[in-house]
């Protein structure tokens, strides 16, 4: 019996490897997650982003933010 790795495995891993202020890294991984119906992990990926980039557009419409005159 073989053991491998999930794919929570593998964003864990993936995640554990990138820079605390790589934003493309980030949101690639958030990518992945959406693709693989990982919405919880996109999601916390997502805030994660947005506290190294807090103006990033596609991860604040992802998340459901919506910019007015006042801001996000």
């Amino acid at each position: 019996i073989e053991n491998a790795e999930t794919v929570v495995q593998r964003v864990d891993e993936r995640e554990r490897a990138l820079a605390k202020d790589d934003v493309t890294g980030l949101i690639k991984l958030a990518d992945y997650c959406r693709d693989h119906d990982m919405r919880a992990r996109e999601q916390k990926l997502l805030r994660k982003l947005l506290e190294v980039a807090p103006d990033h557009v596609e991860a604040r419409a992802r998340l459901g933010y919506v910019r007015t005159e006042a801001g996000w």
